[in-house]
């Protein structure tokens, strides 16, 4: 898929991105809290992959969370954890953007964990494969409290 070039995704920085992206979570995913300095320390450090498409008036219109993982049978790995957008063309921008990031790093292998409809359907049109039907694989979640 080509990149639309009236969009431009860039990766979040700074506090202000961290503000941003907060905002942008409580309002379109309706997320009740987003920890601002766990999302700075995160891009601080590099765990996390935070790409942002900038919206009107100093907002944004578009927000990924990738980060990454280490497999011993594939070695370092990409995890998708969300691709929200206000449209659709945000929302593959942005999903093209970490998979570039990704091969940028000589990653080649990328993960999805999401249950959103729209985020799956454009994943298959990039080429992922749902490993529950392909290769038999269960995933399992324990949240301790």
């Amino acid at each position: 898929m080509a990149m639309n070039s009236s969009v431009s995704c860039r990766r979040a920085t700074c506090r202000k991105d961290v503000g941003k992206v907060s905002s942008f979570y409580q309002t379109v995913k309706n997320v009740p809290t987003v920890c601002p300095d766990t999302l700075l320390e995160s891009i601080e450090s590099e765990k996390a992959r935070i790409f942002v498409v900038d919206g009107p008036e100093d907002t944004i219109s578009g927000v990924s969370l990738s980060y990454s993982h280490y497999s011993t049978w594939v070695g370092e790995s990409v995890v998708i954890r969300d691709v929200i957008a206000l449209d659709s063309s945000v929302r593959t921008q942005l999903l093209q953007r970490v998979l570039e990031d990704g091969r940028e790093r000589g990653i080649s292998r990328f993960d999805l964990f999401n249950s959103d409809k729209t985020l799956i359907d454009a994943a298959l049109e990039f080429g992922f494969v749902n490993l529950s039907l392909s290769e038999d694989w269960d995933c399992y979640s324990l949240s301790l409290s």
